[in-house]
């Protein structure tokens, strides 16, 4: 099988039709090379907060937008990212063969989208990991609310000039309409005089000036998909990277007297993309500050700067809080909860400890350092009220009854009992560990 016959069958096989009851369809691009991370797994698999970027903007998406409506443009390892997506509801993938541009991309996009189709349709980059759901709603309310035919959603930029390689937005200052997106290489390999002719008023910017402008592009927009259909096959690919801008979309929706509006937002970090390792773990950085500006009036942090816990952890802790339980949950210095792990109140978890499953957790329980607990569907662990795991544990798939102490075991698939000494107190369970294997590869020093 050829690899283009085994990527289209792939597709084919994840892809399902859209709603076009729902006048609404976010596309998101996925299909970039990320060269500069270096890498053989595909850029937009990468984590922010535990999560590939092109889930969480896709999730992200769908849910900002009101709409299950939605095309991957994959490209660069499309199996692998195809594959990490899965089959969805109203979710199709297409297939960019060649990266020739966002502009291109968005191009194979729109031809899995109906000719009939008059609604909108949404535009996000997969590495902009940090975008909310606020933040897309709002864009989709002012653009409603408009007579736009294209909105961009923008930033300010208030660090270097020379670190700022976003695309710069010229804008009609009077009406506040954007008049062209400039990009960051196109501006630096420029050589005099830049000059617009916009509603027959010549405009001149220096190099400087451009390099010089905060707001920034942040390659997330809204159009109306009959023009955009339309004017597409204007898209040329004169500039330093011989590629199809879809920044330049903003002039031709001009020269065709359609409008283009702006939305810019004062949180600009929500508008991240990475290109290398150090942004991506500043964006991590990112994510891991909202999640403690979330929870630092409910859970005791050890350390704000070493935790994890999953975004799905943290929504049900916001809920217990929100309906007046006392959480009191004590979280170490490297200390990890996963998705899948529900929580009660008054538990401590000690420090470079990890959960991750399908785990129940009963109140008063203290979990000790270097604790590894985990769980699934088929094998979940349930942890009884107070009990105390300490030292290097290993859990899988136990079932824990109340009040039990455990210190330095390898527990998997059991059921932990209470049992009580002649003295009535708690028999503690130490040193439970499976049979050696191997042996005979060990001789004394």
């Amino acid at each position: 099988m050829n690899q283009k016959y085994s990527i289209s069958s792939l597709i084919r096989e994840y892809s399902s039709s859209l709603n076009y009851r729902i006048p609404h369809i976010s596309i998101i691009l996925a299909a970039g090379h990320g060269k500069r991370i270096k890498s053989s797994t595909s850029k937009v698999l990468y984590e922010i907060w535990g999560v590939p970027t092109v889930i969480k903007v896709s999730k992200t998406a769908q849910k900002g937008i009101f709409s299950p409506n939605q095309i991957i443009v994959v490209g660069i390892k499309a199996e692998e990212v195809v594959k990490t997506i899965g089959k969805k509801k109203n979710t199709c993938f297409v297939y960019q063969k060649e990266q020739n541009g966002t502009g291109d991309a968005v191009k194979v996009a729109l031809e899995a989208i109906d000719k009939k189709f008059k609604g909108v349709v949404y535009i996000f980059p997969a590495d902009a990991g940090l975008i909310t759901e606020d933040i897309i709603q709002n864009l989709k309310a002012k653009f409603e609310n408009s007579n736009y035919d294209m909105i961009v959603l923008t930033g300010k930029y208030t660090g270097e000039v020379t670190k700022n390689h976003y695309g710069r937005v010229i804008k009609d200052r009077k009406k506040e309409e954007v008049i062209e997106i400039k990009e960051y290489k196109d501006i630096a390999g420029l050589k005099g005089i830049y000059k617009i002719v916009h509603e027959g008023k010549a405009l001149s910017f220096t190099r400087e000036e451009l390099l010089k402008m905060e707001e920034f592009n942040s390659g997330i927009y809204a159009f109306k998909t009959r023009p955009l259909r339309e004017c597409m096959p204007y898209l040329k690919s004169d500039n330093i990277q011989k590629e199809y801008y879809l920044t330049d979309i903003v002039r031709i929706f001009n020269n065709r007297n359609l409008n283009v509006g702006s939305q810019m937002i004062e949180d600009s970090s929500s508008l991240l993309g990475f290109n290398d390792r150090a942004t991506l773990k500043e964006m991590d950085k990112i994510a891991r500050q909202r999640v403690y500006d979330q929870l630092k009036g409910i859970v005791t942090f050890q350390d704000p700067e070493d935790f994890f816990i999953a975004e799905e952890v943290v929504n049900n802790i916001l809920k217990m809080d929100k309906e007046g339980i006392l959480v009191d949950l004590d979280i170490g210095k490297g200390a990890r909860l996963n998705s899948g792990v529900i929580l009660n109140k008054d538990i401590k978890i000690g420090r470079n400890s990890e959960l991750d499953g399908n785990i129940i957790l009963q109140e008063g329980i203290k979990i000790g350092e270097g604790v590894k607990i985990l769980g699934n569907d088929k094998y979940p662990v349930k942890v009884g009220k107070n009990v105390t795991i300490r030292g290097i544990t290993y859990i899988f798939g136990c079932i824990i009854d109340n009040d039990v102490y455990i210190e330095c075991c390898i527990l998997e698939k059991k059921h932990i009992k209470k049992k009580l000494s002649k003295t009535g107190q708690i028999q503690a369970l130490r040193y439970i560990f499976p049979k050696e294997e191997g042996t005979d590869c060990l001789e004394e020093l």
